[in-house]
């Protein structure tokens, strides 16, 4: 059952309402149809080819029934989600034997009774309803695990950039170390992105085609600085993926060797295949703290 400390939602009571009284709308509307094909049929006799129902409870069965199940998931994101760490009620499998014996009373109510094989099929829905799989998925809420989780997933980015000959890149492992892992230019520590651009429609300079190391990086960044600093953190991080949300959706033109201040003494210079980004040492030294407490490095 559900943890006693988390209320139920309005809106998972409701929809809870809502599929069941879905269900029995749809029940009744086959039957209704099959009765009046029934009919038919028996009007016209064996000369005439015979008249089926064109209404189907295939559909619910395999379109709303998980229809029903994405949005109790989408509800369970917004609800339990912090501001540093998201919760990922996608990736999170529950109820799963229970979701197959729906599937397994639909593929029996081919050869069965319709009355009874409903009644199977609803019995075996209550067992996974909206409110159920909401209850399901709120056995896993747990701030502290997820916040770690998002913790341990943002420092494998900043490790990857920051000090790339330490950390492993889609699971395989670097070479060794050394002293030129981190470039010190003019006192400020530098991270080159990569970053893939494209000639502008017309040929009149270029235009961002993909960004999304350097998205994803600002986004480790500014979870990092909050996770130190909490509201009070430098806005570097939140003004780089402003900046790379400019680029990439907003279409911005970028012109080579753009040197653009983030704050904080940070900055950023643009180019067509990399970006170098400019962190004073402070900011840096967030950022290697937060590497040391969550990073995993090869070893």
């Amino acid at each position: 059952m559900a943890n006693p400390q988390i209320q139920v939602p309005d809106s998972i009571t409701k929809l809870d309402a809502l599929f069941f009284e879905h269900f029995d709308a749809v029940v009744e509307t086959v039957e209704r149809f099959s009765a009046i094909a029934s009919r038919i049929n028996e009007i016209c006799g064996e000369r005439h080819e015979r008249v089926h129902a064109d209404i189907s409870f295939s559909d619910f069965v395999n379109r709303d029934f998980k229809e029903y199940h994405r949005r109790v998931r989408y509800i369970a994101c917004q609800e339990f989600s912090t501001p540093l760490a998201p919760f990922l009620a996608h990736e999170i499998h529950v109820l799963s034997d229970e979701i197959e014996a729906v599937s397994e009373a639909w593929r029996r109510s081919h050869d069965g009774d319709g009355r009874d094989a409903f009644k199977e099929i609803r019995a075996a829905m209550e067992r996974c309803s909206p409110a159920r799989l909401w209850a399901a998925l709120a056995e896993h809420f747990n701030p502290d695990e997820q916040n770690r989780a998002a913790a341990e997933a943002h420092a494998a980015v900043i490790g990857r950039q920051l000090l790339p000959q330490r950390y492993a890149w889609y699971g395989h492992q670097r070479a060794a170390a050394t002293d030129q892992d981190i470039k010190i230019v003019k006192g400020r520590v530098e991270i080159c992105i990569d970053v893939h651009t494209e000639q502008r429609w017309g040929g009149r300079g270029r235009e961002m085609r993909s960004c999304g190391t350097l998205r994803e990086f600002a986004k480790a960044m500014d979870f990092a600085l909050a996770q130190t600093h909490g509201a009070n953190r430098p806005l570097c991080g939140a003004e780089l993926g402003v900046l790379a949300d400019a680029y990439q959706l907003d279409r911005k033109e970028l012109v080579s060797r753009e040197r653009i201040d983030l704050g904080d003494g940070c900055e950023v210079v643009a180019g067509f295949q990399k970006f170098k980004l400019y962190l004073p040492q402070e900011v840096a030294g967030t950022l290697n703290m937060f590497l040391a407490e969550y990073g995993k490095p090869v070893v």
